[in-house]
């Protein structure tokens, strides 16, 4: 077998309690109507399509993961993206599940029932721990794991040191204890004055704390150099432990894991008797390999237009466009010695003429792209959805107005080229990944919108491998990338706002947007929550900080003989919610 290793996107994940992530943008579609073949029942029946109660799971299955990973870590900001959390969802010790209909489902292997809240005041929050359930090993479940994935994700260095690197803190900084009620009842207190209305989903198990001592970390528990030595251990190592449906027999970061069944395993299945996951890094070479039989399925976020066109030929094989859960956006660097002045910000965001870029990319595939005009709620949620975007004429691409705002602002131009109130010519860098038609020709959109402008715009490429770096080193003035997430969002405008946050790759310090995304916080009222997270973004269009674009694709393409694998667009697992149900058709 042929495994690809040259890597073409990047992508990390954040978020607690919503495991968001981010990915280089390459190629792809949006979300509007789908394209497909033997996917047709998902639109009426989105849980159960493609479904085969008599599937079987003697034959090997042999599934690829578009990226790499690199590391085993769901707590590790340098480790964690969106294909770790794919990569290690075989084994994770998840406490729910989101369906591709949006409702969420307890994982009866770790609990016996959903999470029950059990005071506001502080908030508290109950976990009945299935006495069946454990680590794979004949460990049970324990309070010494909360703790453990407490300590984690605390940011606390009185807990654990610098080595513990949590993607975000908005969890484990706001517990205040974890209790164990009885042998199989845990309480996860929170400090006072801290709420949420999505309590339930939080991430409270990751890692086992029992493997931990064996691995010679006794003292994890109050020495937070042990803790943080744990846990980078944990983040190198092949999982030996498994709370899911299946075991790692044998595994290489970012290169291919072997899977076979956890006999300790108390849910559904598992069916398949051997998976082999591994990473390729080309869409056309996956969809080749998937028709010749060796590679059975792949969900990918980029693909060439010529690759639909190959499908719809193609009838050993079964496929599905759809609207994803990431969402793609331009980000601006607001320490830049230019974007530091918020009116070239704002003409910025508003000479990008968004649609342009959508039809130029994405819109060769799906014809209903269109441009995303919220941050944090997507244009289809007639709930909370509010447009602030338009409102702000971002992304119209209005030149005219865009070089308004910047004569207001003093600005002048000299032979077309810009010049700051001080008369120096105004110069921005735009950032690509070094593959990917898309993410190429958005640049090259971009750098010309600059240049009508009067800016000095010059694009750079970086290596697919180093893009954690590049947004980490916030080594840009603009870069497209996007975020994927769930249906949860109440701790997404934290994590990518907040002045503190690792993963405000922009840098944008604002108090304002501080206390805003704070008071998230301060209730459990899921409207209140919404109006509060809607007054975040609110602030954020007003500092032109972040351009949405649009919400991205997937395409899932299998063999014509895999079932019970489907697109499940509320979570980044995406096809992975379900792998104990993968097998091959009966007839």
């Amino acid at each position: 077998m042929k495994i690809h290793n040259k890597r073409l996107m990047a992508s990390v994940a954040m978020g607690a309690a919503a495991v968001m992530a981010f990915t280089a943008c390459g190629n792809g579609g949006t979300d509007g109507d789908s394209a497909s073949r033997g996917f047709e029942d998902c639109d009426d029946d989105p849980n159960n399509c493609n479904f085969d109660p008599n599937a079987t799971g003697d034959k090997e299955i042999v599934w690829v993961i578009d990226g790499d990973w690199s590391g085993w870590s769901e707590v590790h900001s340098e480790t964690m993206n969106n294909y770790t959390r794919q990569a290690i969802q075989p084994v994770f010790p998840t406490v729910g599940f989101w369906l591709p209909d949006g409702s969420w489902e307890h994982n009866p292997h770790v609990l016996t029932q959903e999470p029950h809240l059990v005071s506001e005041e502080p908030l508290t929050v109950e976990y009945n721990l299935n006495p069946e359930g454990g680590w794979g090993d004949g460990t049970p479940f324990s309070a010494d794991d909360f703790i453990y994935n407490w300590y984690a994700w605390s940011g606390d260095s009185d807990l654990c040191n610098e080595q513990c690197q949590p993607r975000t803190t908005v969890y484990g900084s706001n517990v205040a204890d974890i209790e164990e009620v009885d042998e199989n009842t845990v309480h996860v207190v929170y400090r006072d004055g801290y709420l949420t209305p999505e309590w339930k989903y939080a991430v409270v198990l990751t890692n086992p704390a029992h493997l931990a001592e064996q691995y010679g970390f006794e003292d994890w528990k109050s020495d937070p150099v042990a803790m943080g030595e744990s846990l980078e251990n944990f983040a190198g190592t092949v999982p030996e432990y498994s709370a899911g449906p299946y075991r790692i027999t044998d595994g290489v970061i970012g290169d291919y894991i072997m899977l076979e069944p956890n006999e300790e395993w108390t849910g559904d299945g598992p069916l398949a008797q051997s998976i082999r996951i591994e990473s390729m890094d080309d869409p056309e070479s996956i969809v080749t390999e998937i028709r010749q039989g060796s590679v059975h399925g792949a969900s990918m976020g980029r693909y060439d237009p010529e690759v639909i066109q190959t499908l719809e030929s193609a009838q050993e094989v079964n496929f599905a466009l759809t609207g994803g859960s990431a969402w793609r956006h331009f980000t601006l660097n607001v320490q830049n010695e230019f974007l530091r002045d918020e009116a070239l910000r704002h003409a910025v965001l508003t000479v990008i003429d968004v649609q342009h870029v959508i039809d130029r990319t994405i819109g060769l595939t799906f014809e209903a792209a269109e441009p995303k005009t919220n941050h944090v709620f997507r244009n289809d949620n007639d709930n909370y959805h509010v447009d602030y975007v338009a409102q702000a004429g971002h992304g119209s691409g209005d030149t005219a107005a865009a070089r308004e705002i910047l004569e207001d602002a003093g600005y002048t131009w000299e032979d077309d080229q810009l010049l700051t109130p001080d008369g120096v010519e105004v110069a921005l860098e735009y950032r690509v990944p070094s593959t990917g038609a898309d993410a190429q020709t958005t640049a090259e959109l971009v750098q010309q919108y600059l240049i009508d402008l009067g800016v000095d715009a010059s694009i750079s490429t970086y290596a697919v491998e180093d893009f954690s770096r590049t947004l980490d080193n916030a080594e840009f003035d603009i870069i497209n990338f996007q975020w994927t997430g769930s249906p949860e969002f109440a701790n997404n405008p934290s994590a990518q706002w907040r002045s503190d946050s690792t993963s405000n790759y922009g840098q944008l310090d604002s108090s304002a947007v501080d206390e805003l995304v704070d008071s998230i916080f301060e209730t459990a009222d899921m409207d209140e929550a919404a109006a509060r997270a809607n007054a975040a973004v609110e602030a954020v269009v007003a500092e032109a900080y972040v351009l949405p674009q649009s919400d991205s694709p997937e395409l899932l393409v299998i063999n014509e003989n895999l079932v019970n694998v489907r697109q499940n667009t509320q979570t980044n697992l995406n096809t992975f919610y379900n792998i104990h149900e993968w097998g091959w058709s009966s007839e």
